[in-house]
């Protein structure tokens, strides 16, 4: 949403702060189209990707779209000087995962700039949502529409400013493509601070080839091969050269970037090869409309779900998303307590060794101490930036302090008591990526980029560092006797090492997708992973061997832990669920369906007796495993109980044929 074009006025509804874009209905025959895309990417399936729309009203000549309020604003102020390579990674695989979202849901955005990028999280740590849908398109409305030039010139793509010969552009290759090209000019004005095609007739020299692509500048802004080379690809002058938002994502130079967690859920896109389930539009979850007293007589007020039932093609209601429904059969466990208090999604969680507590990390910028004696927070910590990966919070083996990222280059650890700083950590040149105590509390490993450190505790230095360049650490874990470190490495590898040598004892070749987390079984003899792929995988930790590999349901892996008897695995999945696992068989225990978004971490209490999983719907909730395998037997009962019947009833018809 271009703010200086469409953000007419603010309005404050129940406390809250609200955008409102108007619409001018003489503007545009359109405008139906607009109201289309803003209910479709509200859902809450895009809602980390899209600014969310509440509902619309209009009157004889305007129609006025009420928005979530940002009130850091648009991207385009933040780049008057270059951002950091890896901050631009982040913005960018954002930016194409609500394209992959757009594009896969018929939808050409055609107006791609900084000004329609809005900020909900300033840096290091960017979370951006897309804007402005007032000249989408939709790929079935023919070539001839595609083409309509109410684009921003410096961003828009050589065939919509008729630079491209006819004969070089196909209706395939016209849609997509055109946003291609605007993120390529976006990526380098971000990388640089630089808008490349300010004047036309440079972009003119650029598509006849006396122009050359300017990778100078951006190796003088430190921007590394590989980056130059994926927006030089993607600054393809002939659209048939582009690659898609799925050839982007798997580009190495996004493939190897850290994965940043909280950017949705974790925000990598799960890039599904078959299209959604067709839902109803109640699933949909469609702007609903609004009104105040003074309105009521004055505007017609709309849900824009009426306003698609009038004017949505066959395709839009096939484009909906809604959750599917699962093969294995779905079990509710006995729900213990809900914990809230985070006013974003909770990335990450631990119980406390003695189980009396648990602490979490949010968005919220906040790593809360929970009593579940109560199920009230003990104890607030305020960070200078929210988590921005899962692994950034653990207790000590003792209980009495707690290990924190507390900003991008340093590691504090608190007084789980009082909440006092005591030791902090500062060795690394680059951000900590994730931490972890040793068992016998005596060390702690920090990873940062291609390094992991081993801190003495009592001193606070550097006892011992392991490179693993040119790979970068995602994860670390101690094996329960100490001897080794398992590492989760960005070439979706887990590479094991042996802290009395600093040798690589052996690398698991684990997953097609990046690998989200590991964990060493109680006894040390295993290993599970699990992934992007929505594979579990367990491992043999002396031989590397694989056990089994399983599917963990529909959508991306996120975390995983095993029971303190080490008999299951329990896995938290993009697609709202935590299931429980039988860790000697990979048979399915149980299936947790109730948290209402992304389940990004779970955990085990120390007795087994409970499991804890966090949420994007920011909260905690609290389960008894038990009353899964009570329900995996009552559900197995059940449908034992109904063959028989088929069975019986099958015979006596049979009888009867034969009588």
């Amino acid at each position: 949403m271009s703010m200086r074009r469409s953000l007419s006025a603010q309005e404050q509804i129940k406390g809250e702060v609200r955008a409102v874009k108007k619409i001018q209905k003489l503007e545009s025959s359109h405008y139906y189209r607009e109201l289309e895309a803003t209910a479709l990417f509200s859902h809450r399936k895009y809602e980390l990707c899209f600014v969310k729309s509440f509902g619309w009203y209009d009157n004889s000549d305007s129609i006025f779209i009420t928005m979530e309020y940002l009130p850091e604003g648009d991207l385009h102020k933040y780049l008057s000087t270059p951002l950091p390579e890896k901050e631009g990674q982040h913005i960018i695989s954002q930016i194409l995962e609500g394209l992959h979202f757009m594009h896969d849901n018929g939808f050409a955005h055609r107006d791609l700039k900084p000004a329609n990028i809005l900020v909900v999280y300033k840096g290091p740590y960017w979370w951006i949502k897309i804007a402005d849908f007032g000249i989408s398109k939709r790929a079935t409305e023919g070539l001839t529409a595609l083409r309509t030039l109410r684009c921003t010139p410096a961003f828009a793509a050589p065939e919509l400013l008729g630079f491209i010969q006819p004969g070089d552009i196909s209706n395939d290759s016209y849609t997509n493509t055109v946003d291609i090209w605007s993120l390529s000019v976006i990526a380098f004005l971000i990388l640089t601070g630089e808008t490349l095609f300010k004047d036309q007739r440079r972009l003119g020299q650029y598509v006849r080839g006396s122009f050359k692509f300017p990778s100078d500048v951006l190796i003088t802004n430190k921007v590394s091969g590989q980056g130059c080379e994926f927006i030089r690809r993607l600054m393809a002058p002939k659209p048939k050269d582009r690659p898609g938002v799925k050839e982007c994502l798997q580009h190495p130079w996004l493939e190897c970037l850290i994965e940043d967690v909280a950017h949705e859920t974790q925000r990598t896109l799960n890039i599904s090869e078959s299209p959604p389930t067709p839902p109803d539009y109640s699933d949909a979850e469609p702007s609903a409309s609004w009104s105040t007293q003074d309105q009521i007589s004055a505007y017609g007020t709309h849900s824009c779900t009426s306003v698609l039932a009038e004017r949505a093609t066959p395709t839009f209601k096939e484009a909906i998303p809604s959750s599917t429904s699962e093969p294995a059969i779905q079990m509710y466990w006995k729900r213990g307590r809900t914990l809230k208090g985070h006013s974003n999604s909770v990335w990450s969680l631990e119980f406390s060794p003695d189980g009396k507590q648990i602490a979490s990390a949010s968005s919220d910028k906040t790593v809360r101490l929970w009593d579940l004696a109560t199920g009230t927070a003990s104890l607030a910590l305020e960070l200078k930036y929210y988590p921005p990966y899962k692994f950034t919070l653990a207790f000590s083996p003792n209980g009495k302090q707690i290990a924190i990222v507390h900003d991008a280059k340093m590691v504090q650890l608190f007084d789980s008591s009082t909440g006092a700083a005591s030791l902090t950590l500062r060795d690394h040149a680059a951000w900590f990526e994730a931490l972890a105590f040793s068992p016998n509390g005596k060390q702690i490993a920090t990873a940062s980029a291609d390094t992991v450190q081993l801190g003495d505790l009592a001193t606070g230095a550097v006892c011992g560092t392991l490179k693993v360049n040119p790979r970068w650490v995602r994860f670390v874990v101690f094996s329960p006797n100490g001897k080794l470190i398992a590492t989760v490495l960005s070439d979706r590898t887990v590479r094991l090492w042996d802290l009395a040598t600093g040798a690589v004892y052996g690398t698991l070749k684990a997953h097609s997708r990046r690998v989200s987390s590991v964990a060493f079984s109680p006894d040390g003899k295993q290993i599970a992973s699990i992934g992007g792929d929505s594979k579990i995988r367990l491992w043999d930790s002396a031989t590397g061997a694989a056990s089994w590999t399983l599917e963990v349901g529909s959508d991306y892996g996120n975390d995983l832990a095993f029971s303190p008897d080490g008999r299951q695995i329990v896995s938290a999945s993009k697609d709202k669920t935590v299931r429980l696992w039988d860790s000697s068989t990979g048979a399915a225990c149980g299936t947790l369906k109730g948290h209402s978004s992304h389940v990004n971490a779970v955990a085990f209490s120390p007795d087994g007796k409970q499991i804890a999983s966090g949420s994007n719907d920011k909260t905690i909730q609290l389960w008894d495993p038990a009353t899964a395998a009570e329900a995996a037997a009552e559900a197995t009962a059940v449908k034992d109980l109904a063959f028989s019947k088929r069975l019986i009833t099958g015979l006596k018809r049979f009888s009867n044929r034969i009588q």
